[in-house]
């Protein structure tokens, strides 16, 4: 059996907690980037 830490501690939960964090933050600005550019387009032709 590997000898690292079982998964119940928290030593996994804060790598998961930012990994969700991190990829929660790169889909938003993916979409306000996304809108952006298509309110650009819609407004300015």
């Amino acid at each position: 059996m590997p000898t690292e830490t079982p998964p119940d501690s928290g030593g996994r939960q804060w790598l998961w907690f930012v990994l969700i964090w991190a990829t929660g933050v790169a889909l938003f600005g993916g979409v306000v980037f996304v809108l952006k550019a298509v309110m650009a387009r819609i407004v300015g032709g």
